[in-house]
């Protein structure tokens, strides 16, 4: 069904739409567009009629993280090229985050965002359990990681808003007061490449893994072989 094939009404009665249809509408504008004035004009009917359905933006939102969390399928994990495994998973989950910035939105922990987290937690922590990591250190590394990953998903979400690149200049020139008192952290600032952050991030992330050093199970294998 598209948005377009909405049940006819005569003049005076109750709206006729379903969930479905305000789903569909709801995925078709862009996030930062997305309110519940402008899903009910792209349906043609007024705002409160969507109110049958969702209580609030909010739900709304929920409601279509839950359907995104069936979108993100985290690729089964290789402890023995674990390395690789997490730079790989990191990559794929920093860009479905970005893509689907309801996954972004704070809430609590039974809404699809904090989920999807979880989802992608366990995948981590069972990957480097195989590959001989204790679960402490493991979860160390992926607090890490996950925090590089929302950053960068949320770097490119903010990257979207057609105003980014004049906010970008802004920020940098309200820098410029620091100069004197933080020289390092302003010429890092002052020279941040837009057009190559992606880049970037896939560089700093390569950097992040392979500082992890072995597990110290693996070590010891390696200690025991004869020479």
């Amino acid at each position: 069904m598209t948005v377009d094939n909405r049940t006819k009404r005569p003049r005076g009665r109750p709206p006729s739409i379903s969930r479905v249809q305000i789903l569909e509408a709801a995925h078709s504008l862009p996030f930062a567009e997305l309110t519940m004035p402008a899903v009910a004009k792209i349906l043609d009917v007024k705002t409160p009629a969507l109110y049958h359905h969702f209580k609030n933006r909010n739900e709304l939102l929920r409601t279509i993280g839950q359907d995104l969390i069936q979108g993100f399928e985290v690729s089964a994990g290789d402890p023995q090229q674990w390395r690789e495994w997490l730079f790989d998973m990191a990559c794929d989950f920093a860009a479905y985050l970005a893509d689907h910035p309801a996954l972004l939105v704070a809430e609590d922990s039974s809404g699809p965002g904090f989920r999807i987290s979880l989802h992608a937690s366990e995948a981590v922590l069972e990957t480097l359990e195989g590959a001989g990591f204790p679960l402490l250190e493991s979860t160390h590394i992926w607090r890490l990681l996950a925090g590089h990953i929302y950053l960068e998903a949320n770097r490119r979400f903010r990257a979207t808003h057609p105003d980014y690149a004049d906010l970008l200049t802004a920020s940098k020139a309200s820098m410029e007061s620091y100069r004197l008192e933080t020289p390092r952290t302003f010429a890092w600032l002052n020279e941040f490449d837009v057009e190559h952050a992606k880049q970037t991030f896939e560089q700093h992330l390569r950097w992040f893994i392979e500082m992890i050093p072995e597990p110290a199970r693996r070590q010891k294998r390696k200690s025991d072989r004869p020479a």
